[in-house]
Order: C-alpha cells, then structure tokens, then sequence
C-alpha cells in the first residue's frame, strides 16, 4: 500500500509534493514494513527528485505533558478480627 501511494504521486503530472517526517531514519524504515523490494522502490522514487531536511534539536513534542510518579511503600498489614 506504501509503495502504491509513492508511485501514484511520483508518476502524477504537475505538481507532486510529498512531505515525510519521522523520528527514524530511512535506512531503519526497513524495521516496520515487511517486504524489502517495495520499500527499496519506494525510497528511489521518494529520493529521485527529494529536497531532504536533517532537523537535529530537543523535541517540543509533550513540553505541555505532566508526569506523576507514584510509588507505593510496604504494605500495611491489617489485622484479622474474629467475629
């Protein structure tokens, strides 16, 4: 399906922009789809004509994100009484 959607775009007159981000590389996409051959003719059709932007930097992803840590102490122990 990834490569269907690549090839449709790639082969369509006028313009034809296609914005990728990720937080992998392109030599780690490799991980996550399963076959190899349309991913190789995926990436020579994304990479043909690319512009490529190599962002390094902190994430501003989750900056407004509030973390709670618990942690629980021993157990209390509660006496059985007999009724």
């Amino acid at each position: 399906m990834f490569f269907d959607v690549i090839d449709r775009r790639y082969n369509k007159e006028g313009p034809n922009t296609l914005i990728f981000t990720s937080n992998k590389g392109p030599d780690k996409w490799g991980e996550y789809f399963s076959e190899d051959s349309s991913l190789l003719c995926s990436l020579d059709r994304i990479f043909d004509v690319a512009t490529v932007f190599m962002i390094k930097g902190n994430s501003y992803r989750g900056k407004q994100c509030e973390t709670i840590a618990l942690s629980a102490g021993d157990p209390i122990k509660i006496a059985k009484t007999q009724s």
